[in-house]
């Protein structure tokens, strides 16, 4: 093999290498792995973490032993500052704390479809209760003192009318009814 001969072979094979090449990737031509965004219509999973940088879960939704469905949020130490429940039977609330963890303001829908919201002082004792009345004669407030005794009251009476009550810490007190 003389040399005009050896350079027309390298560049036969240079060139049948680049043409099989290009045919072969256009036959076979698919999109790169770093491109494809899979994108899932359903995931399923019994607790998703929400987990900032530092590693501190920051969120938390799951469902909890009693088949609670629960969404929970922290603060940037980790402490729970707001929980919404939902429990298996229909039972819903919403709950959200101090930043010492003991007062607390829950809203609450029961199985029944009452409404309530409970606010907490810092000792964990309830100072305003706003409910719906059972009766559905409408809504109705309490105000409590700092030991717990309901002190006073504002509801709808029966016939739809304002009620207005003030008591002492020992449950005696007035009651202001409308009249004829």
């Amino acid at each position: 093999m003389n040399r005009k001969q050896f350079w027309l072979l390298a560049v036969l094979c240079m060139a049948t290498s680049l043409l099989g090449g290009g045919l072969v990737t256009l036959m076979f031509q698919g999109t790169p792995a770093w491109a494809k965004q899979n994108v899932m219509n359903v995931v399923s999973a019994r607790k998703f973490q929400l987990v900032g940088q530092d590693g501190v879960i920051r969120g938390l939704w799951h469902i909890d032993s009693e088949k609670d469905i629960r969404l929970q949020l922290s603060d940037g130490e980790g402490y729970p500052r707001m929980f919404l429940t939902v429990t298996e039977n229909g039972h819903s609330d919403i709950s959200v704390f101090s930043e010492d963890l003991n007062g607390c303001a829950t809203m609450t829908l029961t199985e029944d479809g009452d409404g309530i919201v409970l606010v907490r002082n810092k000792d964990g004792k309830i100072v305003i209760g706003l409910a719906t009345d059972t009766g559905n004669n409408g809504g109705m407030v309490s105000v409590y003192n700092k030991t717990g005794e309901e002190v006073a009251q504002l509801r709808v009476d029966d016939y739809g009318n304002g009620v207005v009550g003030a008591f002492n810490r020992k449950g005696t007190g007035r009651t202001l009814q409308p009249g004829p």
